[in-house]
């Protein structure tokens, strides 16, 4: 039988209208250009019969990268403090600048998870800029960072974007409308 109902809302999703927060990142938040929600796969375990492999529900979910792509600002301040966030956990040049991140104020000071982590969120707003949908993601670190193009061939003023890549352990979907 085939069904004649209409969804109670049949506005395309504008993805220009988000908002992205990470709370040890102010000056990238403001600068942010755009990110994707990271997508999840769910492994199989395959079970062996004599005519043929069946694939049966796996235990563990992968999460995919987090992404987010921004503005480099005049004095490099947002890239900076994903450059510092980590070098300090990765390769700090002494103890005292790895004790500053594990104390820095802006960071998670869950026990045991030290001071290495920082949640973050993504706000998906309504076409009347209204929050309808919040991703919050759960001890984010950066993994990567990428380079700062710059050059004098360019005839016209070019504003780089930069593009950092975080790992979480897991998001949570919460319906705010």
């Amino acid at each position: 039988m085939l069904s004649n109902s209409t969804p109670a809302n049949t506005n395309y999703l504008d993805s220009s209208r988000f908002r992205f927060v990470v709370s040890k990142l102010p000056n990238v938040n403001f600068f942010l250009q755009s990110t994707t929600l990271p997508g999840l796969n769910f492994g199989v375990a395959p079970y062996s019969t004599p005519f043929l492999d069946v694939d049966l529900p796996g235990d563990k979910i992968s999460w995919n990268d987090l992404v987010v792509s921004f503005k480099a600002d005049e004095d490099l301040r947002n890239w900076e403090e994903i450059f510092a966030w980590i070098v300090a956990m990765g390769h700090p040049q002494n103890l005292e600048q790895f004790k500053e991140i594990l104390e820095s104020s802006s960071f998670d000071h869950r026990p045991g998870k030290g001071g290495l982590y920082s949640d973050a969120s993504l706000t998906i707003l309504t076409n009347k800029f209204n929050p309808m949908m919040q991703f919050n993601f759960v001890d984010c670190f950066p993994v990567g960072l990428s380079e700062i193009p710059v050059g004098v061939t360019d005839g016209d003023i070019v504003y780089p974007n930069i593009t950092a890549t975080f790992r979480y352990s897991y998001y949570t979907i919460k319906r705010l409308k």
